[in-house]
């Protein structure tokens, strides 16, 4: 009877664990799924990214084939960077792209090469500011513009 007791209570210990591990990892699944869909919410904070586009508007004023900033635009850089760190990772490529569409909708509307240029400044944006993911892809988020 005693053998039957002590396999008893390590089925209930073990039935017990099992169950506190899955409610766990239930959880985790939620939270892992809730900060994706927190982005546009941390562009709102990060100002959605305005010294970014403030830096680009700048660079393709100044010189639309310069690679490195000017006198006076480092400060930009740095907000931009700034701003770019205030972000998830997860969300840091997402808040470019809706910079760009932002940009191409309502401010600047460049088009063809103008367009091409910006994409490729908008993609190295984290690599400028040693930041992950080194370079976020804008060509298949941007289709029709």
């Amino acid at each position: 009877m005693a053998n039957i007791s002590v396999v008893a209570a390590a089925l209930l210990v073990l039935l017990v664990l099992g169950h506190a591990t899955a409610f766990r990892a239930t959880v985790t699944t939620t939270v892992v799924e809730e900060e994706n869909q927190d982005c546009p919410e941390q562009m709102q904070r990060q100002q959605m990214l305005s010294h970014c586009r403030m830096y680009m508007r700048q660079m393709m004023k100044e010189s639309p084939y310069q690679t490195m900033p000017r006198r006076g635009m480092e400060p930009h850089m740095s907000e931009c960077c700034e701003q770019l760190e205030g972000m998830d990772e997860s969300c840091r490529c997402e808040g470019l792209r809706m910079m760009m569409r932002m940009m191409q909708q309502q401010e600047m509307q460049p088009r063809g090469e103008q367009m091409r240029m910006m994409m490729r400044m908008a993609e190295n944006l984290p690599s400028r500011c040693n930041l992950s993911p080194q370079r976020c892809p804008m060509a298949g988020s941007m289709a029709g513009f």
